[in-house]
């Protein structure tokens, strides 16, 4: 229905003031030169329940990265209530974040027995989103490239920053390897190419 759409771009455009409202010098940035041009007419009109999904991500995110301790890892976890494709950058931008422990390889396994238990309840709905993105090929075998040579600038300007290197190698390391698995998978799905697409989107919040 065209008024639903509308009514949802509306929440998206208000949600999106909402960040810039709160947005410090840097986050400003980010939302103007590179979230806005990249993601919102298509977050905004065409994927609209993974757009309000990904910018309630992205309040998340700006409201955990002022807090202190443990709590700014979980509280991104709010946006997977919106979308079940918001568990990729929730998951990318937690294992950057955390402090390997054996605390934590403990939770890790939890959640993924948590997920694995809602899969099984929802099989029925998640075998056809497999199988949808199964059959459905992407347009040409270089499909891809241009979010690979996006990825690729964004992590050259990562790597030229003043992050400590502590977070910053393993961020490089394990972004690169997820942007050729997904790359070499794009050749062959359409899910590939939705994988960069969330790389791209989560790459630059962290």
């Amino acid at each position: 229905d065209s008024l639903v759409v509308r009514i949802i771009a509306l929440i998206y455009l208000l949600l999106t003031i909402i960040y810039y409202i709160r947005a410090d010098k840097n986050e400003k940035y980010l939302l103007i030169s590179y979230m806005i041009p990249a993601f919102y007419f298509n977050f905004s009109m065409n994927t609209i329940r993974i757009g309000l999904a990904s910018m309630i991500f992205m309040l998340c995110a700006q409201h955990a990265n002022k807090l202190k301790g443990e709590r700014k890892l979980w509280i991104p976890f709010i946006s997977f209530f919106f979308h079940y494709s918001m568990l990729f950058p929730i998951f990318y931008r937690w294992a950057i974040m955390v402090r390997w422990r054996l605390k934590t390889v403990f939770i890790v396994v939890l959640i993924l027995l948590c997920s694995v238990y809602v899969i099984f309840l929802n099989a029925d709905y998640f075998l056809l989103k497999w199988m949808d993105y199964g059959n459905m090929q992407s347009p040409s075998e270089s499909s891809g490239v241009s979010m690979v040579i996006i990825i690729s600038i964004l992590l050259a300007g990562l790597a030229l920053s003043k992050m400590q290197k502590q977070k910053k190698i393993p961020l490089i390391v394990i972004s690169a390897a997820l942007t050729i698995l997904f790359y070499c998978l794009a050749r062959y799905t359409y899910g590939g190419l939705r994988a960069l697409g969330l790389i791209s989107f989560v790459l630059p919040i962290i």
